[in-house]
């Protein structure tokens, strides 16, 4: 029982239900379960290949759940208080590292009962159910939804990890019956719908099926490999040529994501060990490719922690790993990361999912700018879609342009606070022209009288909440569009006033703590 509690349960957070036959078997049952989690932490300190944690196995505490009788033997009153047992069942509901606002810990993970909590409890953080005792009719349909209700739980990052945290998903529950209760499901349902009938044995699905739906996910992976024609499976490359195409991309990913839902369902019993292997090339593949498109979309993320630990290692072993943020187009190191590449075709995506990533995490620093760069990127990838070699020297010239641009002359503006305006009034009012200097100190000008303004009014508290706030700077800044300065130097600036005004408050607000603190 603990052996598969700990192997394939506890490992993605979650809990254990241990149905006794009687209440002395239930007392027993916690001195054999708290003796068996001892012998299996002295075991792991020795081995642990799939490191479990041992820290939190050391918490774990078990719980007796059953009702007071007048007659009960002593060593059975420590089990039936209402208080300690309404305690136990609040630490059960909780996540293992989750405290709440009463104090109780959620370090207990098996809850132990005798002809209690069969109906009625609601704790969908419990995915295993040992039953030791028969249990028939509505008790035993309560028992297979119990386990089988979708939950989710976050899974808790060191205090100096930066990793996103993460959920965990439970998507399917155990029922392990030592007592052979299959034989009363029948009987169970006999008060149900025929169409009731089905949609609760769909939910039971025998170990036997499970292998078979494991082999069937698995095999849809490898059609997809096939049909591509990659033949060097360890290929990075051919793979990032393959998941150019998002369609494709995708569609091994969720095949992927499918293997490994099944695969969780069975490992680490036999049956699953010869799926590894290909879980850890798999997995690879993901991992590189997320790398590559700087696509998180394709990541590890999703995959429960029992299997994560199973191929952290492996990626680890293969130098690949998943910390280390991909080279930024501004590193030095960039251009000779791409070179190493061999197909024109891997390069030119390299750059493209590299700048685009770029552009994306940038475009709120400047949006002008990088809305600009960003249609460059598309004309390059339109103009020469079927021309790798030279879609990589056009993708490379823009990564350059991009980082020249943020070391380019301000003409004695902020870099961060003032040019975004600067650039949108270059674009509006004088395109790609090149400026000349009266143009150039018109817009110096523009833009200084612009901020002055925005420093002043978004120092009202709450400004972004008040409209008549908004207003006033609407009309301050039409003023100044049309004031004597600016509206017969500015070509069209009557034309444009309204776009004028408007992408100046857009720009403002993105811009609001720059603006005010910088």
């Amino acid at each position: 029982m603990i052996e598969h509690y700990v192997s394939q349960v506890f490992p993605n957070g979650f809990k254990a239900q241990v149905v006794a036959t009687s209440r002395d078997a239930a007392v027993r049952y916690k001195t054999a379960l708290e003796t068996a989690i001892t012998e299996k932490i002295a075991q792991l300190e020795q081995s642990n290949p799939d490191n479990i944690s041992l820290e939190r196995l050391g918490k774990l505490q078990t719980a007796v759940i059953m009702s007071f009788k007048h007659n009960q033997p002593e060593s059975h009153r420590e089990f039936t208080d209402e208080k300690a047992q309404d305690k136990s069942i609040a630490s059960f509901k909780l996540p293992f590292d989750a405290t709440d606002e009463h104090g109780n810990t959620g370090n207990v993970g098996i809850l132990v009962v005798a002809n209690m909590l069969l109906t009625g409890f609601d704790a969908p953080i419990e995915q295993v159910m040992y039953l030791d005792q028969v249990i028939r009719m509505h008790n035993l349909l309560q028992a297979i939804a119990r386990v089988n209700r979708v939950y989710s739980v976050e899974k808790k990052q060191s205090p100096d990890s930066e990793e996103k945290r993460e959920t965990v998903e439970k998507k399917f529950g155990f029922i392990v019956d030592y007592v052979g209760v299959g034989h009363h499901l029948r009987k169970a349902l006999a008060d149900y719908n025929e169409r009731d009938q089905e949609k609760v044995t769909e939910t039971l699905i025998p170990k036997d099926e499970l292998i078979s739906q494991l082999k069937a996910a698995q095999r849809k992976v490898e059609e997809i490999i096939e049909k591509s024609g990659i033949v060097e499976r360890y290929d990075y490359e051919a793979f990032y040529d393959l998941f150019y195409d998002e369609d494709m991309r995708f569609e091994f990913v969720l095949a992927f994501r499918e293997f490994a839902k099944h695969l969780d369902a069975l490992y680490p019993n036999k049956e699953a060990l010869e799926y590894i292997k290909d879980f850890k090339y798999y997995s690879e593949i993901n991992v590189k490719a997320e790398q590559h498109f700087r696509d998180e979309r394709i990541s590890l993320k999703g995959i429960t922690p029992k299997l994560r630990k199973v191929v952290d290692e492996h990626l680890i072993s293969k130098g690949i790993d998943q910390k280390i943020k991909p080279i930024s187009i501004l590193d030095d190191d960039f251009t000779r990361s791409v070179s190493q590449l061999s197909r024109d075709k891997t390069k030119a995506s390299a750059i493209e999912h590299a700048v685009r990533h770029f552009i994306e995490v940038n475009v709120n620093e400047d949006p002008t700018l990088y809305n600009s760069f960003s249609e460059q990127l598309e004309q390059i990838l339109l103009a020469f879609q079927e021309n790798w070699n030279e879609a990589y020297k056009k993708l490379e010239e823009l990564r350059k342009n991009i980082i020249k641009a943020r070391t380019e002359d301000t003409h004695g503006l902020h870099r961060t606070k003032q040019i975004p305006f600067f650039n949108n009034y270059k674009a509006q009012f004088f395109g790609d022209a090149k400026l000349t200097d009266e143009q150039l100190a018109l817009l110096v000008d523009l833009t200084q009288d612009v901020t002055a303004l925005l420093e002043t009014e978004l120092k009202l508290k709450g400004f972004w909440e008040r409209i008549p706030a908004q207003n006033r700077v609407k009309a301050n800044l039409l003023d100044l569009i049309l004031s004597p300065e600016y509206k017969d130097k500015l070509p069209d600036s009557f034309d444009k006033r309204q776009v004028f005004i408007s992408s100046t408050m857009q720009i403002a607000k993105l811009k609001n703590e720059t603006i005010l603190y910088v």
